[in-house]
């Protein structure tokens, strides 16, 4: 995959940091309703202007205590003005969550909340030491979140 961290989202090369990154781990679910927390490996596909990143890896369910398999997909699409368009493909097809704005150097937020039933979901990615950090707000009438994921370099070496 060639990249060039100048050309790619920006100046901060925000996804040139995430490509550098495959490994990443839950960093862990807080608030009322913490249950979960994990690890595993990512991988980034590009398709045209999109560029898409795939996590496989385990989860721990904190009641039950078993690891179990888990798999995502985030498709990152450039929009214009340094915003772009975050869309999850889990279960098929990507379905638009956010907008990400840029915020402050090296920081991106969500334009808008993302609804899903009652459910509100929000978004921030921040470029830091050697990692980039992915943040998860949800809150609604069953739910009050914060899921944090930390991606770095692979072989284990945090920056």
């Amino acid at each position: 995959m060639e990249t060039s961290g100048a050309d790619l989202w920006g100046a901060n090369g925000f996804l040139a940091a995430w490509i550098a990154l495959p490994e990443f781990r839950l960093e862990g679910w807080t608030g009322e309703n913490c249950w979960m927390s994990g690890e595993g490996k990512g991988h980034w596909r590009q398709e045209g202007e999109t560029w898409s990143l795939e996590e496989k890896g385990t989860c721990r369910m904190k009641e039950e205590g078993k690891e179990n398999p888990f798999w995502n997909r985030w498709v990152f699409r450039p929009k214009s003005g340094g915003i772009y368009e975050v869309a999850h493909a889990r279960r098929g097809e990507p379905q638009d969550l956010v907008l990400l704005k840029p915020a402050s150097e090296g920081r991106w937020v969500s334009e808008e909340k993302h609804l899903c039933g009652q459910d509100e979901y929000s978004s921030e990615v921040e470029l830091g030491a050697g990692e980039v950090v992915m943040t998860w707000k949800v809150r609604g009438p069953e739910k009050d979140y914060r899921l944090v994921r930390r991606y770095w370099r692979a072989e284990g070496c945090r920056g």
